[in-house]
This record gives C-alpha cells, sequence and structure tokens, in this order.
C-alpha cells in the first residue's frame, strides 16, 4: 500500500512541478519579449542586434554564407580575371568559388569545436573570401 501511495504522491508532486515551470516559462518568455522587440528593430535598421555582439564571429558565420549562396544564385557575371582565366566557364567557375566560401564559413561552428577537416574548409574560404573581397558583386 505504501508503494501506491508514493507512486500517488509522485503523481501529483510531478503534476505540481510541471504546472510552476510552466508558468514560470511563461512569466519569462513574458520578460523577454520586449527584448525580442528591440532586437527585432535594431536588425531591421541596423542588420544587427545587441545580442549579436556578444557572438559575432557565429553571427557572421551564418550570416555571411546565405549571402554568398544568394550571390552565387544571381550571380549575372563574374570578375574580369575569372574571364580571362575560363573564358565562357568564367561565371560557372565564380559560382563555384562563391559556394566554395559559402561552404567554407559553414564549417565554422565544427571548427570551433576542434574538428580539423572542418578548421581546414574554414580556412581554404575564409582565405578565397578574403582575396576576392573586392569581387563580391552582381
Amino acid at each position: 500500500m505504501e508503494e501506491c501511495e508514493r507512486a500517488i504522491d509522485g503523481i501529483k508532486v510531478g503534476h505540481i512541478e510541471s504546472f510552476w515551470y510552466g508558468i514560470l516559462r511563461l512569466v519569462d518568455w513574458v520578460i523577454r519579449v520586449p527584448y525580442y522587440i528591440k532586437w527585432f528593430v535594431q536588425r531591421g535598421i541596423r542588420g544587427y542586434a545587441d545580442c549579436n555582439i556578444w557572438n559575432l564571429d557565429c553571427y557572421l558565420a551564418k550570416m555571411i554564407p546565405k549571402a554568398l549562396r544568394e550571390l552565387a544564385d544571381i550571380s549575372h557575371g563574374c570578375p574580369p580575371d575569372f574571364f580571362d582565366l575560363y573564358g565562357e566557364k568564367g561565371t560557372e567557375m565564380w559560382k563555384q568559388t562563391l559556394v566554395s566560401m559559402a561552404k567554407g564559413f559553414e564549417s565554422w561552428e565544427s571548427a570551433c569545436d576542434g574538428d580539423a577537416p572542418a578548421l581546414d574548409s574554414f580556412a581554404r574560404g575564409s582565405k578565397l573570401f578574403i582575396e576576392r573581397f573586392q569581387s563580391l558583386w552582381d
């Protein structure tokens, strides 16, 4: 009989604890809403929010690949030296270069964890990004 009482008490305590946990999560969300609104407006005005500054490397490593892939999708040309080197295939090679840069930045999170192949991929992508920085236009 004691086991049944303990089981029933455990259920009651569990429900009470989950009830208060739900209430606390709701209160926490209500407290954070003004910050979410503030950060939303900041991103709209200046492109980043105060909360992004604390972890700027990860924020940029998430934003840069998206922009590079978008540029690769809509690109209609290539830098002049790509055209000189590859001729008609210059635009395709430029798009592949943009995707390589994007892959490098996408590997940043794994590189932070010490993954050697990801670190090499990031090094190659960031090197290309630096070398071709002035060519990032369409």
